[in-house]
């Protein structure tokens, strides 16, 4: 019979040796010993069920209810080897052996944890399994847990596999990282912190969305950089899209930066405009829409001066300027980063049509060099044209006030008619060009062109050849009022008008003359019709 005390013992052995609670023992008797076999049967803490066997071959249980065996355990045993004594007593024959059905045996923490940036403000976190030793089991599960640095309010999350993704983080916030491994054993200690930042969020949406008139139909657009604060991130690039204005077709061009030239845009068209910031974290909302209506492909623009010349200095070009339409009186060119202003002094300097004169004028960093080279190539003017020009320097700012006059009525006058299609005149406020004029200029001479409705080439003869007030020719800037029929060709880009172009000088008569005396000659144009 074995006895209970050893039976006990060899128990209390058996579970210092590793085994966890024992619920159900069973005993056997062999050929020369007796055996002794614990198999665990359920997880309740301290029940240590021992059944005792008193026969041969036979088996009993003790405390039925325990002996059944938790779905998530799986059953273990120790068994431990016997010899019967002279008193037929039952002693142990050695120390307790473990069977090939084992209890389990905790994991070895996981090494720290690797971070890299996921999307957003997101962190992507890695690692690796732990290894499997002597004393230790693989894992079957992590966990993991994340503090903002160096608070310790951590935040678990269960049964996770690498990689996992942290969402819902602060963006530009240092978070600590810990990893642990587990199996039904039980869970490995926390790995080493790991500490990493998350990205800044999405920019802003850019601001002060500008537009400004760019060559031919085409639009220039500018912005300035979004803020940042403590939810929005720096702009890294900005993309823009535009669209025939309300139809909502978007053609978007990615990567660009401000300022921004739009092109192969329809003349006389309004587009809707709008800009986004991006950066790597995402891209901003799309600003608010700016929409503004593209000059007519014929022309004229207002030449954009101080952009074109900041563009050419960055290249390291040299900024020469044809200013006589508007003079050093009403465009200071080299105010506006021109480095040599060239006039046609037979035109307004001169401003009575009986000198031929030209003069370059130069900045101070082109002075020396525009010298050099008028010595080397012999030019010169004569005394008497000197004199001339300087004769009309002498009246040249009140000329030019009757010319911008007398050349605004006439083309407020024209404009009405139902015989002409447009003006082409930087002055009125109808014309694409007007709020360059308006910011760099401080006047208008008396040159415009006018583009006629579709008719007949003996039609424009009539209109022409009958004026009384108007001379015909090339030249202008002088006290007579001129007007030529124009064939404009351009190289740049398309000049689209459907009609005639006329090209008028505003000279010093009564405008009321001059309006009576086109009054006419549209007369002779409904006749030739």
């Amino acid at each position: 019979m074995v006895d209970r005390r050893i039976l006990e013992r060899h128990a209390h052995h058996a579970m210092h040796d590793g085994i966890r609670p024992i619920e159900r023992r069973t005993v056997r008797q062999l050929d020369d010993r007796h055996e002794i076999l614990l198999v665990r049967r359920g997880n309740e803490a301290g029940r240590n069920v021992l059944e005792r066997e008193c026969g041969e071959g036979e088996q009993s249980d003790v405390d039925d209810e325990h002996t059944t065996l938790a779905a998530d355990e799986p059953p273990h045993a120790v068994s431990i080897p016997l010899r019967t004594s002279g008193e037929g007593a039952v002693e142990p024959a050695e120390e307790p052996t473990r069977d090939a059905v084992d209890q389990p045996r905790e994991t070895i923490r996981p090494g720290a944890a690797s971070l890299a940036q996921g999307s957003g403000s997101n962190l992507a976190v890695t690692w690796t399994a732990p290894a499997v030793d002597s004393t230790h089991d693989a894992a079957t599960g992590f966990n993991l847990r994340s503090s903002p640095s160096g608070a310790n309010t951590w935040t678990v999350v269960s049964g996770v596999t690498s990689p996992y993704t942290l969402s819902g983080l602060t963006p530009a916030a240092a978070y600590d990282i810990q990893v642990e491994s587990s199996n039904a054993a039980g869970a490995s200690s926390w790995s080493a912190i790991s500490t990493f930042t998350t990205a800044s969020a999405a920019p802003n949406v850019p601001a002060s969305l500008a537009l400004a008139q760019g060559l031919g139909s085409d639009l220039t657009v500018t912005w300035a950089a979004p803020a940042t604060d403590s939810t929005h991130g720096s702009a890294a690039t900005y993309n823009l899209r535009s669209s025939p204005s309300g139809s909502g077709t978007w053609t978007v061009v990615s990567n660009v930066t401000s300022p921004y030239d739009l092109s192969g845009l329809a003349a006389s068209a309004a587009i809707d405009i709008e800009v986004q910031s991006a950066n790597s974290t995402g891209s901003s909302a799309w600003s608010a829409i700016s929409t503004m209506t593209t000059r007519s492909a014929a022309g004229p623009y207002t030449p954009n001066v101080p952009a074109i010349a900041g563009v050419a200095h960055e290249k390291g070009a040299v900024v020469l300027m044809d200013n006589t339409w508007a003079t050093p009186l009403l465009f200071p060119a080299l105010a506006h980063g021109v480095d040599l202003s060239i006039q046609a002094a037979t035109k307004y300097i001169g401003g009575h049509a009986d000198v031929m004169l030209g003069y370059v004028c130069a900045n101070e960093k082109h002075a020396a060099r525009l010298h050099q080279t008028h010595g080397d190539m012999g030019l010169f003017a004569s005394g008497d044209d000197c004199f001339l020009g300087l004769r009309g320097l002498r009246t040249l700012a009140v000329r030019l006030k009757q010319h911008q006059q007398t050349g605004l009525t006439l083309a407020r006058w024209l404009n009405a008619r139902p015989e002409v299609a447009r003006i082409l005149h930087p002055a009125l406020p109808d014309n694409p060009g007007h709020a360059l004029w308006k910011r760099d200029f401080s006047g208008a001479c008396g040159l415009f062109g006018v583009i006629l409705k579709p008719v007949s080439e003996a039609a424009v003869a009539a209109f022409i050849d009958g004026l009384q007030h108007f001379g015909i020719g090339y030249s202008w800037g002088g006290f007579e009022s001129l007007i030529l029929p124009s064939h404009i060709q351009r190289t740049a880009q398309a000049f689209d008008a459907k009609g005639p172009v006329i090209r008028i000088h505003a000279g010093l008569e009564d405008p009321d003359d001059l309006i009576a005396d086109l009054e006419q000659g549209f007369a002779r144009m409904k006749d030739k019709k």
